[in-house]
């Protein structure tokens, strides 16, 4: 009860530091989300920082996620602040403009999947095939999370246009929010930014919370599109189809 009172006390107190010129970046986990921050980290960088490397504990100091304590701290940079949150929409967030970042439903279970299994904090899933099927952490939460978001953002990032032209979608969302750039700073954040560089930055640096995961993990697996063709068996392929057409999913490109 105690820590319940607690939590919903820091939410309330990261509701009054959210401002209407802030951009919340929301997406259900292993959606993209470090891709997009890491990118707007990197432009910070090439635009004020002297082009300084950005590690994935830069990265966290610099971006502020909702419910955890940067967002009270001041925000020193020309750009506006962008605030990360996994969390489901709610009336917490009407204040800021907000992007929401999808995925294919599917790459991003096999991606979540390989995550869980990867941290000490989460039960451990011997079959992807449940999985997929857990309430908890499968195909029923990130619906969970996508019907919450459907009709509450300003702004919409497919991962899959990233993957296909990640410096036409990056200058698409700053051209969006009227965010001035400088042509070579964003094709530097772009480069550094890209799935091989932010590997080598995990290599170099580690991640934030080596305590929480296990020696073998690594936040970035593989960051390709299609990989689910590799983990879902003939029979989840039907469970998902099922699944999409149960809960009238409308994201046409992922329903095949």
């Amino acid at each position: 009860m105690i820590k319940k009172i607690n939590r919903i006390t820091h939410f309330t107190k990261a509701y009054f530091a959210l401002k209407s010129e802030d951009i919340i970046l929301a997406s259900f986990p292993k959606s993209g989300n470090t891709w997009v921050r890491f990118f707007l980290s990197n432009l910070i960088s090439e635009n004020e920082l002297e082009g300084r490397e950005i590690s994935f504990k830069t990265l966290d100091n610099m971006m502020p996620s909702f419910g955890t304590a940067t967002i009270f701290e001041k925000w020193p940079y020309q750009l506006p602040r962008f605030i990360k949150t996994h969390l489901k929409y709610g009336p917490y967030l009407h204040k800021p403009k907000k992007i929401l970042i999808i995925r294919d439903p599917r790459d991003v279970m096999v991606s979540y999947f390989h995550y869980v299994n990867n941290l000490k904090i989460y039960p451990t899933f011997e079959l992807f095939s449940d999985f997929i099927r857990n309430p908890d952490f499968g195909l029923e939460r990130w619906l969970r999370h996508w019907k919450s978001w459907e009709s509450n953002y300003d702004y919409l990032i497919k991962y899959e246009s990233l993957k296909e032209n990640d410096t036409e979608t990056f200058k698409a969302v700053l051209n969006h929010f009227k965010i001035p750039f400088v042509e070579e700073n964003l094709n530097r954040a772009v480069e550094k930014s890209r799935f091989k560089n932010f590997r080598k930055v995990e290599k170099k640096y580690g991640h934030t919370k080596p305590g929480e995961a296990g020696d073998s993990f690594t936040f970035t697996r593989k960051g390709i599109v299609g990989d689910y063709m590799n983990h879902f068996s003939e029979e989840d392929l039907r469970y998902y189809q099922q699944f999409c057409k149960k809960h009238n999913i409308q994201i046409k490109e992922y329903l095949i």
